[in-house]
């Protein structure tokens, strides 16, 4: 219920062309292939969830993660609203810490759990921090779960030539908020998604993301599945 009254607050102030906000009802105003749409937010009416409705308002996908208590060591994911995951599934997340969540992501227990959790544990409330992740896909689907098949050409093997055809990449970028009333953490994931062919010829772009495919360690690239690949696509960036 924090995270929708703050979006109900918010939206119609800072984006009055996209909503408009009536006593029982928000209306998302039309644009660009969307013919616009009404939702009540009368929920006792509806019986819809709130974070299912704050959900359908934005294009993030939506998660709340609490502190520890006394059934869980450490901050743990308690709701989500997740349309566009990124290779994993909410229901099997759904109720772990943070430490069981990230545990197949290489060095994080060595590197990255204690900051992490000392971040998140000192993080001043209402105060937004964000961060970007990317990975490349072979699949443009923008829901990817982890179960879905890759892209109907997968028989035919990346190379130099057919890399920026067959691979996109995805990037996604991330917010963290503490709610003053809750003290949870509200997780935000915005996917991003382009065709490498795309944004190779942009001014920097080919070169930036050679030297950060590079630079991943062995573990990384087999986590990021850019391992069967890395070198075509290093190969066909460095015609840019």
């Amino acid at each position: 219920m924090e995270v929708l009254s703050l979006m109900l607050e918010h939206l119609p102030v800072i984006h009055p062309d996209l909503y408009s906000r009536g006593k029982d009802f928000i209306k998302l105003e039309p644009h660009t292939h969307f013919d616009g749409e009404e939702l009540s937010t009368n929920l006792q009416k509806t019986g819809m969830h709130p974070l299912d409705l704050a959900a359908r308002l934005v294009q993030e996908d939506l998660v709340i993660m609490l502190p520890a208590d006394n059934k869980q060591e450490g901050w743990w994911l308690a709701a989500g609203s997740v349309a566009f995951p990124s290779r994993w599934s909410l229901k099997e997340k759904f109720m772990k810490t943070m430490d069981s969540i990230h545990a197949p992501v290489p060095f994080y227990k060595e590197q990255l759990r204690s900051p992490t959790n000392n971040f998140f544990d000192l993080m001043a409330r209402d105060e937004i921090f964000s961060r970007r992740n990317w990975s490349l896909h072979d699949n443009p689907s923008l829901r990817q779960g982890g179960t879905e098949s890759s892209n109907e050409k997968t028989t035919i093997p990346i190379t130099a030539e057919n890399a920026g055809e067959r691979l996109w990449l995805r990037v996604e970028r991330q917010t963290l908020r503490k709610l003053k009333e809750s003290d949870a953490i509200l997780f935000t994931i915005r996917i991003h998604l382009r065709p490498l062919k795309q944004i190779a010829n942009i001014e920097g772009v080919a070169d930036r993301i050679s030297k950060a495919l590079s630079a991943l360690p062995p573990e990384m690239q087999t986590y990021k599945q850019t391992n069967t690949f890395a070198n075509s696509v290093q190969a066909y960036l460095d015609q840019f």
